[in-house]
């Protein structure tokens, strides 16, 4: 199936997955240098792709489009676990790209959190880990329908990073399941609230990919 996208947000690209067909895409989390994320970038550049990349590093997002230029990318500095920069940030994506058509979030992080060992356990890694796998991504996504639905006949969509993590967990990354579980069914109500929008939802499941991850149930791709 095409990808009719002509300009895309893409949040956390720090991964990598197959290649999309849409020109201008914004990607938080391009300025690592393996995973997901930086593959999507690549690959939507190579598909003749405009790439918006959003990461925390800002030497690094410059490089990305140093490397690229800028006819074919741009960058925004954004770390998703603040989210009182989000809706500045969002304003400031859409004035600056008015005929940006796709959002595509892709950010997380993964801790342990084994309950029969309580005394390892960080309440403040607990909630981070929910905040940027969860609550951002729903932050990130509230002020995009109405800039969405003003565009009214052209196709536009929400794409969203998922796990199969929240199908299946695995016990030493409980709450990242969680996360990820929370996300999965949040997506599903979405999708059916805006079914009747110009604006599709789409969850992606990768696969296990190789990443910059130390240990295993111990990433960030923010």
């Amino acid at each position: 199936m095409s990808f009719p996208y002509k300009k895309v947000l893409l949040i956390g690209a720090t991964s990598g997955t197959s290649p999309c067909q849409s020109p201008k895409r914004e990607v938080t989390g391009a300025d690592t240098a393996t995973g997901i994320g930086r593959d999507l970038a690549t690959s939507f550049i190579q598909h003749d792709r405009f790439v918006i990349a959003v990461g925390r590093r800002q030497e690094k997002l410059n490089a990305f489009v140093q490397e690229h230029g800028a006819d074919k990318a741009a960058a925004f500095q954004l770390d998703t676990s603040q989210l009182d920069k989000i809706p500045l940030f969002v304003k400031q994506v859409t004035q600056r790209h008015p005929d940006l058509d796709c959002f595509f979030v892709n950010s997380g992080i993964q801790r342990r959190s084994v309950f029969s060992e309580p005394e390892a356990i960080n309440m403040a890694v607990i909630a981070e880990e929910m905040n940027v796998n969860y609550i951002s991504y729903v932050a990130l996504t509230k002020d995009f329908p109405p800039f969405f639905q003003s565009k009214k006949d052209t196709p536009t969509s929400f794409i969203y990073t998922s796990s199969n993590l929240a199908l299946v967990p695995i016990l030493r990354c409980s709450n990242y399941c969680a996360s990820k579980a929370a996300l999965h069914h949040w997506i599903l109500c979405l999708r059916e609230q805006l079914k009747e929008t110009n604006i599709r939802v789409v969850e992606v499941f990768p696969p296990i990919v190789e990443s910059n991850s130390p240990f295993s149930c111990h990433e960030d791709i923010r």
